[in-house]
């Protein structure tokens, strides 16, 4: 059997995740693979044109390809997305169709899920047949029972393409037809009250709707905003794995490009960001993932100060839940507010106005009264991840990490709240006697809301006293 593997690390040779296709190799040497780094490699393989039918010419001749990636910011890396979009503009689908896929990730389990999730839905996308994936810790190789769940992953894969199975598929495709935006005159125009509102595009491709939503999102303020584009920004690479930030947060680009300027004075300075970008393939561009992976350059602390975050999207947004999922977490670990979204799926070029104008007013009004919307389990968990790893295995390497959630009491673990546990080692010693077990159970459910009840109790206690005073003010008013 002939297997291709493409590595999604930008590190080549040197990926981690890259060792479990060593040891399928020697646990089954019967089999030929070819491995071709296509995210090392991704600035030659697209300008030239050998190396790129190179990789085709193998995954023709190839019974199954395996995709192997290291995380990187919630998704694959941006050499990797690269490839996938470069496939589908040079309509080369045809060649990985009908092939079996399977994926292999490595990582420390942050969003590792949303990463499988589009790598999945993009080998469907190409006709592939998508097996399964397999995403183990970093550290999970070096640990016998790492590699026998491995061993068994693999073994599986193989049976499956060896009997030819029929593999269903699990993603719906994506079904869009995009319609013509055509904005009209904004009449009422919102103040931005000192406000700094950065558009950030990955390209504003001229006559395109992304533009058009861009330009009439500016004539919402009276004031004008800046509009940055990704693609015309000086950004000589995307994340090179290397970790040198992790000691003290200096990039290995740091004075070659213009990112690192970029990103701290005018992408943490601003007080809202919209990100604007156009779907390709199950994501927004591969441009804005760059971005995304250059941001590693502050490595796992929070990139946000509280800003008000919009999205403007050109593309069928809403059948690809799994783009919200990234950002909503991207930003909700990165201590960001997420606002709002437009996108132009509508095709009604009047609501499209009327959204882009909503989502302005609510950007200022929500950055004006600092709102600041409850994290949910994205951002909740995403930052414990980090929190226990940091204290832990990557102290050594992520010392500005360790710095900064020391500083800004990020380690908050639970074992700390002693008061609570005191209590609760009471409680728990009391609840093993079972008429007292029988009796507190009963009192729980009122318990549990015990302190609300006196909260709305005293703002009754308030507002009644509100609306007895008034009259009397608006009396003294009168007279």
């Amino acid at each position: 059997m002939k297997i291709t593997v493409l590595n999604g690390s930008p590190k080549g040779e040197l990926s981690g995740t890259l060792k479990y296709i060593e040891c399928l190799k020697i646990m089954h040497p019967e089999h030929d693979y070819e491995i071709f780094h296509v995210a090392q490699k991704i600035k030659s393989i697209v300008s030239q044109e050998g190396k790129y039918r190179e990789i085709l010419a193998a995954v023709k001749e190839s019974e199954a390809v395996i995709i192997s990636f290291p995380l990187y910011y919630l998704l694959v890396h941006s050499g990797l997305k690269q490839f996938f979009e470069f496939v589908f503009e040079c309509n080369d689908e045809h060649v990985f169709a009908g092939k079996y896929a399977a994926a292999i990730s490595t990582s420390i389990h942050f969003y590792d899920n949303t990463a499988h999730t589009y790598v999945e839905g993009v080998c469907e996308d190409m006709g592939m047949q998508f097996v399964e994936g397999f995403s183990p810790g970093m550290q999970d190789f070096i640990k016998p029972e790492g590699r026998k769940q491995f061993v068994f992953f693999a073994e599986k894969f193989l049976t499956v393409v060896s009997q030819k199975r029929r593999i269903s598929r699990k993603t719906n495709p994506v079904q869009y037809k995009q319609t013509v935006y055509t904005p009209k005159t904004i009449k009422s125009k919102e103040n931005q009250s000192g406000r700094k509102v950065l558009v950030v595009a990955d390209r504003l491709d001229e006559n395109s709707n992304l533009l058009k939503m861009v330009q009439q999102f500016q004539s919402c303020f009276r004031e004008e905003i800046e509009i940055a584009e990704l693609s015309k920004m000086k950004i000589n690479g995307s994340c090179l794995g290397c970790l040198k930030c992790g000691w003290d947060n200096t990039c290995a680009y740091a004075g070659k490009d213009d990112y690192i300027d970029f990103f701290r004075n005018k992408w943490m300075a601003a007080d809202i960001i919209v990100v604007a970008g156009t779907v390709k393939d199950r994501f927004l561009s591969w441009e804005w993932k760059r971005f995304m992976d250059r941001n590693f350059w502050r490595t796992h602390s929070p990139a946000f100060r509280g800003q008000q975050i919009g999205m403007i999207i050109s593309g069928p947004l809403s059948q690809l839940e799994n783009i919200k999922t990234v950002f909503q977490g991207y930003f909700e670990v990165g201590l960001a507010n997420m606002t709002g979204c437009v996108t132009d799926e509508s095709g009604d070029s009047i609501t499209i106005d009327q959204e882009l104008s909503n989502l302005a007013g609510d950007l200022i009004h929500a950055a004006v009264a600092g709102y600041k919307k409850a994290r949910t389990f994205l951002g909740v968990a995403g930052l414990k991840i980090f929190r226990d790893d940091i204290y832990s295995d990557l102290k050594a390497v992520f010392r500005a990490d360790y710095k900064y959630y020391k500083k800004n009491r990020l380690f908050d673990f639970p074992q700390r709240k002693w008061s609570a546990r005191i209590l609760g080692s009471v409680f728990y010693t009391v609840m093993k006697i079972s008429p007292l077990r029988k009796k507190l159970f009963g009192m729980i459910p009122k318990g549990m809301v015990m302190q609300h009840d006196v909260i709305l109790k005293k703002l009754r206690e308030k507002k009644e006293k509100q609306r007895v005073t008034q009259p009397l003010a608006l009396q003294d008013a009168k007279v």
